[in-house]
C-alpha cells in the first residue's frame, strides 16, 4: 500500500476551491483503491474569517456567520485530511514538512497554487516541490495564474527550474502555465494540459432545491445572477437594466442592488444553483465551469488586467476556448465596459447559446482528466506499507 498526499487549496471561503479539492481527492481514491489518499493539511497563511465588507448589515452578518459554518462542515465532512498540519510562507520549512511525511506519491494541485503574487523575490510558493524529496511527484491540472518567466527574480527561477526537473508529470490548466513550465525546462514528454477536476463532478441538485426552499427563492420568473466585485462601477446600472426587463436578479455576494442575496450557499448547494437563471454574469472561474455543467448562458467578465499573463493568456480565456466561447463570452476589460455592452454581450450568450456543443465538450474533458489520472498511476506501481509513528511521522 502506497501513502500519497494531496496538496491543494482547501481553507477558503470559496466552493470552486472545495469542490477542485473534493474531486482530485476522489479520482485518486478511485483509480487508487488499495492505496491510502489524504490531503495535505498545509496552508501558507492562516484563514481567518471575517464578514463580506461590501456592506454591512445584521443579515448580511448573518448570512457570513452561516457561509462560514458550512465551508467549516464542508471541509470537516467532504475531505480527508492527514494528522500533522502545518501553517507558514517558508519555503525551506514547508519542503522539510513534506519530506518528513515520507509519501509515496506528492499530487500538486489543481487551482492557481503555482501563482508568485504574494511571494517576494527572495522565496517561493511551497507547492513548487524540491527537487530532493523522495517521492514520485505530479502536477495535476496546476496553474499559475499571470505568473511568467519575466515576472521572476533570479532565486525564484533557479528555484523553479529545479522544482520542474522534479516532477514526474507537469499536468497544467491554461496555456500560460503551459508557457511558464516550458520556459523552466519542462521537458514536452512530461508537460501536458489537463483539464480542471470539476469535470468529474456530478451535481446532486438535492442540496440545491433545499437550499432554495429553506430561503424562499424561486427561479419560475426569470434570473439573472450576478457575481460582481466592488470594482465593477456599472453594476448597480446593470441591475436595474435587467429589473426593467422583468428580471429577477439574485447576487452571489452582498450586494444592494439585488433582488435576493445568495452568498450563505455551501460548496454542494452552489453547484447546482446556476442550472434554472436564464443568465449568469461572473468574475469567477468555477461559476463559468459550473455555468457549463448546468448547460446555463453566460457571460465572464475578468476582474483585472492582473490576471492575464504576457501575450494576453488567462485562466478565463483557456476555459472559455475549450468550447469556442472565448470571443463572445468573455470581458477582458471591465473599465472600458458600458452597461449597453455588457447587456448585449448577455443577449448574444443566449441566442447563441448551444447545450448539445456544451455537452459533448463536458464529456470529452471529462475523459480527459480520467486519463491523465491513468497516467499517474502507470508511473507509480503499489509498493509497501510504510509503517508510522504516534507523530504521524513515516519511516
Amino acid at each position: 500500500m502506497q501513502r500519497i498526499g494531496l496538496l491543494t487549496y482547501y481553507w477558503t471561503e470559496n466552493p470552486g476551491t472545495i469542490l477542485q479539492a473534493l474531486c482530485t481527492y476522489r479520482a485518486v481514491r478511485r483509480h487508487f483503491p488499495d492505496d491510502h489518499v489524504e490531503l495535505i493539511n498545509y496552508r501558507s497563511w492562516r484563514h481567518v474569517w471575517k464578514p463580506n465588507l461590501s456592506y454591512i448589515t445584521p443579515c448580511q452578518w448573518r448570512r457570513d456567520t452561516i457561509r462560514m459554518l458550512k465551508y467549516r462542515k464542508a471541509r470537516k465532512t467532504l475531505l480527508p485530511f492527514g494528522r500533522r498540519s502545518l501553517v507558514t510562507t517558508d519555503y525551506r520549512r514547508a519542503q522539510a514538512f513534506l519530506r518528513e511525511q515520507d509519501y509515496d506519491m506528492l499530487v500538486v494541485g489543481s487551482d492557481t497554487l503555482l501563482e508568485l503574487h504574494r511571494f517576494g523575490p527572495d522565496t517561493v510558493t511551497a507547492y513548487w516541490l524540491a527537487p530532493d524529496i523522495r517521492a514520485r511527484k505530479v502536477m495535476c491540472a496546476a496553474s499559475a495564474r499571470s505568473t511568467s518567466l519575466g515576472d521572476l527574480s533570479e532565486f525564484q527561477r533557479k528555484t523553479l527550474e529545479a522544482s520542474v526537473q522534479g516532477f514526474d508529470l507537469l499536468g497544467v490548466r491554461d496555456v500560460a502555465t503551459y508557457e511558464l513550465i516550458r520556459g523552466l525546462g519542462g521537458s514536452p514528454d512530461k508537460i501536458e494540459m489537463v483539464p480542471d477536476p470539476t469535470f468529474t463532478y456530478d451535481i446532486d441538485y438535492g442540496p440545491t432545491e433545499a437550499y432554495l426552499r429553506k430561503k424562499g427563492l424561486s427561479f419560475e420568473h426569470p434570473t439573472v445572477i450576478l457575481h460582481m466585485t466592488r470594482r465593477f462601477r456599472w453594476a448597480d446600472d446593470l441591475a436595474n437594466a435587467y429589473r426593467a426587463r422583468g428580471y429577477q436578479v439574485v447576487s452571489l455576494r452582498p450586494a444592494r442592488y439585488a433582488d435576493h442575496v445568495c452568498n450563505d450557499v455551501s460548496p454542494l448547494e452552489w453547484a447546482g444553483l446556476f442550472r434554472d437563471a436564464k443568465l449568469v454574469i461572473t468574475h469567477r472561474f468555477h461559476d463559468t465551469l459550473f455555468c457549463l455543467k448546468n448547460l446555463t448562458p453566460l457571460l465572464t467578465v475578468l476582474p483585472s488586467a492582473s490576471y492575464e499573463a504576457a501575450g494576453g493568456h488567462s485562466k478565463y480565456d483557456g476555459l472559455l476556448k475549450m468550447f469556442g466561447m472565448s470571443e463572445t463570452h468573455l470581458i477582458r476589460d471591465h473599465t472600458a465596459a458600458t452597461v449597453q455592452q455588457i447587456l448585449d454581450a448577455g443577449d448574444r450568450s443566449m441566442e447563441t447559446h448551444n447545450p448539445q456543443v456544451i455537452r459533448r465538450g463536458l464529456a470529452r474533458y471529462q475523459d480527459q482528466y480520467e486519463e491523465f489520472i491513468r497516467k499517474v498511476v502507470a508511473l507509480s506501481p503499489p509498493g509497501p506499507v510504510k509503517a508510522a509513528d504516534s507523530n504521524g511521522a513515516t519511516h
